[in-house]
């Protein structure tokens, strides 16, 4: 059997209501925002936290320096969805009742590090995910 794949959205990384504390200056994340697109011309744009600030991230759209910085409200239904640019699972994550041999992230976006996130990785049979 094939290892189960994790979304690498804040949401589903770090809970609906635990995603907040992970957000920290110099992040970058994925997003896809009609209000970005509209800046932009992108369906998708890679995003760099540059200040925190009483519940709002201030953010730079990478490589569109010729666009003002932007925000978001960190409670906004968008931030939750932003895509983790770059993941350390074993660094990032908490592992308490998870082996992490058995699980993969999907890196469609995301760039995954010091980890085995093979797509062909195998579970045993024997393990239920």
């Amino acid at each position: 059997m094939k290892a189960k794949t994790f979304s690498t959205s804040l949401k589903d990384l770090y809970g609906i209501n635990g995603y907040q504390s992970h957000i920290h200056v110099d992040d970058e994340y994925w997003v896809y925002s009609e209000l970005l697109e509209q800046l932009t011309h992108e369906k998708w744009n890679k995003i760099k936290v540059v200040y925190l600030r009483s519940g709002v991230m201030f953010f730079n759209i990478i490589g569109h320096e010729d666009v003002p910085e932007q925000y978001f409200p960190i409670n906004s239904l968008i931030v939750p969805t932003m895509i983790v640019a770059k993941l350390d699972p074993l660094k990032d994550l908490k592992w308490e009742h998870l082996n992490p041999e058995y699980y993969r992230f999907d890196d469609t976006r995301t760039e995954v590090v010091n980890f085995d996130n093979s797509p062909d990785k195998e579970v045993p049979d024997y393990i239920l995910l």
